[in-house]
């Protein structure tokens, strides 16, 4: 299954993150919410799950497949990377798309399994903050489009193993 992790970042290399020091710019909201749409679906950890919840976002998901990553099983929610991606495949999804948070995209990125990835940076400094992980071995990525969003933020489109 193609896996494509979507991710914010601020210009010093720190997750921008929903609810955080420095919320998401609407116009990298709208795209992401475009790819959730193209996808179908959408995995993400269980913070980032109940902030979905808490914000009132829960309506622009409907209709897609949330699959929720987490220790503790239940419905929806898948333990490892690999159950998510067979749940969606079991609903006939040919791409998963990751929205976050560091935990759950580290996940993925360290077993290797994301394919594309989305990243945009905003044009913010911040102090500190999560990052994406190190890592598991060095992997070459193949620039496919630059673009810009918004304002000063830009889109970096790569595809793993170039």
């Amino acid at each position: 299954m193609q896996t494509t992790l979507y991710a914010s970042l601020t210009a010093n290399g720190f997750l921008v993150r929903a609810g955080g020091e420095r919320e998401i710019p609407a116009p990298i909201l709208t795209d992401f919410l475009g790819h959730v749409r193209r996808c179908g679906n959408v995995v993400v950890g269980r913070r980032t799950a109940e902030l979905i919840r808490a914000t009132g976002s829960p309506a622009e998901f409907a209709g897609i497949n949330v699959v929720v990553l987490s220790r503790n099983p239940g419905r929806g929610v898948a333990t490892s990377p690999e159950e998510a991606l067979r749940l969606l495949a079991a609903r006939g999804h040919a791409e998963a798309l990751l929205g976050g948070g560091a935990g759950a995209n580290a996940s993925f990125l360290e077993r290797g399994l994301v394919d594309d990835i989305y990243l945009n940076v905003v044009p913010v400094l911040t102090p500190a903050g999560p990052a994406l992980p190190a890592a598991p071995q060095p992997a070459d990525l193949r620039l496919l489009d630059v673009r810009q969003l918004a304002g000063s933020a830009v889109q970096m489109h790569y595809r793993a193993g170039a």
